[in-house]
């Protein structure tokens, strides 16, 4: 009698057990899939930022191929054939008052440039930023190539 019992116990836990891994092995299943998903979602996006970074490669080389073709031409360019007059640049950019102080700068940039001291130093006797006094001392020599 007692052997029956324990059989009966034995095989109702054998089918707890099986009941058990059937419902992990789903849910594995489930992990499974839904890394497959992530996988080809990966996938996709490496492929589309590759695609991008081809594209914008593609425009910076064009970008590159203009810049250069345009700025031969801006070489030849006399600039006393294309006078503007000051005031009409000064309302279309709307900036009156710092215009004058922009060219004050630019002019004690120069001035501090040609006494021989470097950018930093100019930039803490004006009290600007040295990437500043870097842009005025290059787009100064920019202007110079255009002359």
């Amino acid at each position: 009698m007692i052997y029956r019992i324990l059989l009966i116990i034995g095989i109702f836990l054998v089918i707890i057990s099986l009941i058990y891994i059937k419902k992990i092995n789903k849910s594995e299943e489930e992990r499974y899939n839904e890394i497959v998903g992530m996988y080809s979602d990966i996938n996709e996006y490496r492929r589309c930022s590759t695609e991008l970074m081809d594209n914008i490669e593609s425009l910076v080389d064009s970008t590159i191929v203009k810049i250069n073709n345009n700025s031969e031409k801006v070489k030849y360019i006399d600039i006393d054939d294309h006078e503007v007059e000051e005031k009409n640049k000064i309302n279309l950019f709307n900036v009156s008052d710092k215009f004058n102080n922009n060219e004050d700068l630019t002019e004690k940039v120069l001035t501090l440039n040609g006494i021989g001291l470097n950018n930093k130093e100019i930039a803490q006797k004006l009290g600007r930023g040295v990437r500043e006094i870097d842009i005025i001392l290059n787009m100064n020599e920019n202007n110079k190539y255009v002359k």
